[in-house]
């Protein structure tokens, strides 16, 4: 069996495992505010997240939470009248 088909075959058995080889998003904001060290550990500039922002045309005082997801991209759920709509921006 090859490596890739022997990780895909051990991973989606084991839900664990799969967090380990893939990784788990990371909250890096929340409620209009950003959290200087998750970017800062995470090597995010924050340049980044505010080009994650206006793709997902929200302004800061409506975002509700950031995550920076295993694959380097950037999700922002922003809160708008009462609702929590979701928007994805890959990582440059």
């Amino acid at each position: 069996m090859h490596v890739p088909a022997l990780v895909a075959t051990v991973t989606a058995r084991s839900p664990k495992l799969l967090s380990v080889v893939e990784g788990d998003p990371v909250l890096i904001g929340r409620e209009g505010r950003f959290y200087p060290d998750a970017l800062q550990k995470n090597h995010v500039p924050r340049e980044d997240v505010e080009r994650a922002l206006r793709e997902a045309d929200c302004d800061l005082k409506d975002m509700k939470y950031a995550f920076l997801e295993a694959d380097g991209s950037i999700s922002v759920l922003k809160e708008s009248a009462g609702k929590v709509t979701h928007a994805r921006a890959p990582r440059q």
